[in-house]
């Protein structure tokens, strides 16, 4: 069986001297970008302003808590609490990229895990 395996390579890599080790990066660099990677990668999605949302939540997510919201701007399109029905409405609206929000109670502490 071979012994090429990524951890002996990074191994051995990491005890070239620093400048060996750039080389190194540099020649596996420029052969990755003379190669085709696979699929393109799709345009990044647009920045969309969630002001008016934020806004909106500020103001009245105290009436909403324990439930889902799901918002575009400061206009309510649904909610409730189960989400799988709470964003089938608001799908249904064709309102592309809602904000979707869980409304939780800020009297409770926050769960911080361990």
């Amino acid at each position: 069986m071979s012994d090429v395996t990524l951890e002996n390579i990074y191994r051995q890599a990491t005890q070239l001297p620093p400048e060996d080790q750039q080389k190194l990066i540099d020649a596996i660099s420029a052969r990755l970008k003379k190669k085709t990677l696979g699929k393109r990668v799709q345009p990044s999605v647009p920045y969309k302003d969630r002001s008016r949302e934020h806004q909106w939540l500020r103001e009245n997510s105290r009436k909403y808590i324990g439930q889902w919201v799901v918002l575009e701007g400061d206009q309510l399109l649904a909610h409730g609490t189960n989400a799988k029905e709470v964003f089938a409405a608001a799908d249904s609206t064709g309102i592309d990229r809602p904000l979707h929000f869980f409304v939780e109670d800020p009297d409770l502490p926050t769960f911080s895990g361990f």
